[in-house]
């Protein structure tokens, strides 16, 4: 399964995201890789009011919503973000 890359994609959440949350709905999809069956890419959350971060694995894109896998960075844990809290696919 090949992973995709595509450099300064940049977008935000489009409605909050809780802790459990295995679907995310994003403002724009456009800047970020299109992905076919088995590929993915990794993206991070950052939430606004202090700064924490969670990696996330996307295997699936549907216009605006994202298929996701929470805590795929080392020690991490999955969070939960607000709306407009950013979303980066940083190289």
């Amino acid at each position: 399964m090949p992973v995709k890359y595509n450099d300064d994609a940049v977008t935000t959440l489009a409605s909050s995201l809780s802790a459990v949350s295995l679907t995310c709905s994003v403002s724009s999809s456009s800047t970020f890789p299109t992905l076919s069956t088995g590929e993915y890419f990794f993206a991070t959350i950052i939430r606004a009011s202090d700064n924490a971060k969670e990696t996330i694995k996307v295997t699936a894109v549907s216009g605006t919503t994202w298929t996701i896998i929470r805590a795929r960075g080392a020690g991490e844990v999955a969070l939960a973000f607000l709306a407009t809290d950013s979303i980066e696919l940083r190289m």
